[in-house]
C-alpha cells in the first residue's frame, strides 16, 4: 500500500524539478483498461485511458530527446491482455529500429554532480485495488489493467564539442516493458490464471533488450498507422516504400562501384570516403577497416542515412 504513494510524491517533486530545468527530460505515460476512480487527481473512467506527456530541451540543431511509448490492449476486464513499452535515448532507438543508433555510454567515468539525479518509476496493477490515503481513507479503486511510468532524466554534458564548437549532450536509456498477452495464450501457461511478464532497465541494460522489442514494437506500429488510411494511401505507401529500397539498392551498389571496382577493395578511397561522408554525420563503426566488397555491403544495406552521406561524398559523381 506504500509504494504507490512514494512513487507518486517523489514524481510530483521530480515534475517540479524538470519544470524548472532547461537541461532535462520529462516523460509520463499513464494507461488503464476497466474501471478507474482516483483522487489524485479527481479522475473517474469507464472503459480505455490513456495519457502520455513529453516536456524536453530543444537543442539548437532542432534535435529532441528520443522517446518511445506504446500499448495494445484486448481481452476484457476480468482477464485483460496488454503489451506496453516505454523507453528513451538509444534504447527508445533501438526498440523502433531506427537507423544508425548509436549506443549509450558504456563506462561511468567523470565527476558525479549532487545536484543531477535520475529517476526512473513504473506501478502496475492487474485485478482489483483499493487506495488508501495518509487518513486511513480510501482515494483510489481499480478494477482491471491500470500501470503508470515516469522518467526525469537530466542530460548529460559529454566533455567533448562538435567540429564547430557546440556542446554534445547524450539522454540515457532506460527501459520498462510489461506483457500479459503471449503468456496468457502460451500453451504451458494458458490455465494457469493471471499471468504477466515484465521488466525494468537502464543504461546498456535497457539497449540490449531494447531490440527484443524491435519486432513487435514495429509491427504494431505498421498496425497502428495503416487502419488510419485508405486502401489507396496504404498502395501509395507501400509503393514509396518500395522506391526507397531501390534507391538503397542502387546507392550501395554506386558506392562499391567506386571504393570496390570489380569487386576489389581500394583502401585509400574507402577511407578518403568515409572520413570525407563523417564530417556530415554518422557512418557505420569500422567501415574503413573493411577488406571485401560483401562485407562493405553488409554493414551498409541498411543504413540509409549513411549510405546517402557516402554517396554525397563520392567525388564528381
Amino acid at each position: 500500500m506504500k509504494r504507490v504513494p512514494i512513487l507518486a510524491g517523489v514524481a510530483v517533486a521530480s515534475l517540479l524539478s524538470a519544470c524548472a530545468s532547461e537541461k532535462s527530460v520529462l516523460f509520463v505515460t499513464s494507461a488503464s483498461l476497466g474501471i478507474n476512480v482516483d483522487g489524485k487527481p479527481p479522475t473517474a473512467s469507464v472503459g480505455y485511458d490513456r495519457t502520455e506527456g513529453y516536456l524536453a530541451p530543444l537543442v539548437p540543431n532542432g534535435a529532441l530527446p528520443p522517446v518511445v511509448a506504446s500499448i495494445e490492449t484486448g481481452g476484457g476486464l476480468l482477464s485483460p491482455k496488454v503489451r506496453q513499452l516505454y523507453a528513451t535515448g538509444a534504447a527508445a532507438g533501438k526498440a523502433a529500429d531506427a537507423p544508425d543508433v548509436k549506443d549509450g555510454p558504456v563506462e561511468l567515468k567523470g565527476q558525479v554532480e549532487g545536484k543531477k539525479r535520475v529517476f526512473f518509476g513504473t506501478t502496475t496493477n492487474i485485478g482489483f485495488k483499493i487506495g488508501v490515503g495518509p487518513d486511513n481513507i480510501p482515494d483510489s479503486f481499480n478494477f482491471g489493467y491500470k500501470r503508470k511510468e515516469f522518467s526525469y532524466i537530466p542530460l548529460a554534458e559529454v566533455p567533448q564539442t562538435t567540429p564547430g564548437g557546440e556542446q554534445v549532450y547524450v539522454y540515457p536509456s532506460v527501459l520498462a516493458s510489461v506483457d500479459t498477452a503471449s503468456l496468457a495464450t502460451a500453451p504451458q501457461t494458458a490455465n494457469s490464471g493471471l499471468t504477466s511478464r515484465q521488466f525494468f532497465a537502464t543504461g546498456q541494460a535497457a539497449e540490449a533488450l531494447a531490440v527484443l522489442n524491435q519486432g513487435l514494437f514495429r509491427d504494431k506500429t505498421q498496425d497502428a498507422l495503416s487502419a488510419a488510411l485508405t486502401p489507396e494511401e496504404q498502395r501509395q505507401a507501400q509503393d514509396a516504400g518500395h522506391q526507397d529500397a531501390e534507391t538503397q539498392s542502387a546507392n550501395v551498389d554506386k558506392i562499391l562501384d567506386y571504393v570496390a571496382p570489380g569487386g576489389v577493395v581500394d583502401v585509400n578511397k574507402l577511407k578518403a570516403l568515409v572520413a570525407a561522408a563523417r564530417t556530415k554525420g554518422s557512418v557505420p563503426e569500422n567501415l574503413e577497416n573493411q577488406t571485401s566488397a560483401a562485407e562493405i555491403r553488409k554493414a551498409i544495406a541498411n543504413k540509409q542515412a549513411a549510405t546517402r552521406r557516402l554517396v554525397a561524398a563520392i567525388p564528381n559523381l
